[in-house]
């Protein structure tokens, strides 16, 4: 499913198109009366809990305002950020959180409850509705895996929909909190997003249960709250049940969200990699590092797309951090699922394939740029900084 397509989805996707393209605004936090002092400074981020090489980020919600220190009392350094620009995480303290745009030096301090925690650059997007039910958004992971395990689930799961669709109150035990909507198509002006939080592997046909965040930009609207946090399933329960021999019928899709900069950033290190590939498609060592080369580009650019565009050369393998990046991901992209040894087994005409489909994704990529209409901006009026989203189908 190409970012094209989905761009020229019908009404019936609902929230879809207002995920399509949205903007990071990389936006220069600085400030006259205390911007000299933090200039000087140059600092790393918090690193993940048990990374060594992966950074705390979060993304701002619509309202989030930049203060110059931690304290309640704190001087106002902006009145406000623009939505979604993801932030990495320098200190915690009381309901603040030091941040900063990039990763050599903080900003300033921002509320905690004005953030979502983002440990990667994925975002799930729904798919066309037609032919499946409404995702329903679980209060936790124990009241979804409840209704797995019930024996009833077909019916459980249409009298959750009914009742989350009326115009009422929900009792405060409910175990569904929202649910995508089933009609009106949402304004491309309202864009959201919904980050991955955490995810469990499901019992049967590799259904995903996720924790997702659900940001929206024009509170009130969609899932009927501004903000959401709650599990969901990645296929169709209903049609799990109805239709058990079938392939799966995805409720929602990953996708990474790309500067236009960051874009033109991969496709270069993709030609690269190409060259060498086709240099080397004959020597076995030399075509080996091909191999570490594309699942490095690919996972740097999903987790960190801004780490990856000041190193976009980075040999996770050769450094030892590959796992680190994969393990923290709940999707992989085609080159992901694939071992050195599935690598050193290709035959010449499967290494000629493997080339040739990333030149396809450059041609891809080089098309994407021209297209103006897949580009938004969210505020920086820079055109490299107009973001969209690519599925994960069509990184390498």
């Amino acid at each position: 499913m190409s970012c094209a397509s989905l761009r020229r989805r019908s009404a019936q996707t609902m929230l879809l198109p207002a995920l399509l393209c949205v903007q990071f605004a990389v936006i220069p936090l600085t400030f006259s009366f205390w911007g000299k002092a933090l200039a000087a400074e140059t600092r790393i981020p918090l690193f993940m809990p048990g990374k060594k090489a992966l950074y705390q980020c979060v993304v701002s919600h619509p309202d989030a305002r930049l203060f110059a220190g931690p304290g309640q009392n704190a001087v106002l350094a902006q009145d406000k950020v623009n939505t979604f620009t993801p932030l990495y995480v320098y200190a915690r303290q009381d309901k603040r959180l030091e941040v900063g745009v990039t990763a050599i030096k903080p900003d300033g301090w921002i509320d905690t409850d004005k953030t979502t925690d983002w440990p990667n650059a994925l975002t799930m997007v729904f798919t066309d509705r037609m032919g499946r039910m409404p995702v329903l958004f679980f209060r936790d992971h124990d009241s979804l895996l409840k209704l797995l395990h019930d024996d009833n689930l077909l019916a459980t799961i249409k009298k959750y929909a009914e009742m989350v669709s009326k115009d009422q109150a929900l009792p405060s035990d409910f175990p569904v909190i929202a649910a995508e909507p089933a009609e009106a198509a949402v304004s491309r002006k309202n864009l959201y997003l919904m980050p991955i939080l955490r995810r469990d592997e499901l019992i049967r046909d590799k259904t995903l249960l996720l924790e997702v965040a659900y940001i929206d930009s024009e509170t009130g609207n969609a899932l009927g709250a501004g903000r959401a946090t709650g599990w969901i399933a990645d296929m169709d329960l209903e049609a799990l049940v109805n239709s058990p021999e079938a392939s799966p019928l995805r409720t929602v899709i990953p996708a990474v969200l790309l500067t236009k900069n960051q874009m033109h950033q991969l496709r270069e290190r993709l030609s690269a990699i190409v060259a060498d590939g086709d240099e080397s498609i004959y020597a076995q060592d030399s075509y080996q590092k091909v191999f570490q080369k594309v699942i490095s580009a690919t996972a740097g650019i999903l987790n960190d797309p801004r780490q990856f565009s000041r190193q976009p050369a980075l040999n996770l393998v050769e450094i030892g951090t590959l796992e680190e990046y994969l393990d923290n991901l709940p999707y992989k992209s085609p080159v992901m699922t694939m071992t050195s040894q599935d690598w050193n087994a290709m035959d010449l005409g499967s290494r000629t394939i493997f080339l040739d489909r990333l030149k396809s994704l450059m041609a891809l990529y080089d098309k994407y740029d021209k297209d103006t209409n897949l580009w938004i901006d969210n505020g920086s009026h820079t055109p490299g900084e107009a973001v969209c989203r690519l599925p994960l189908t069509e990184l390498p």
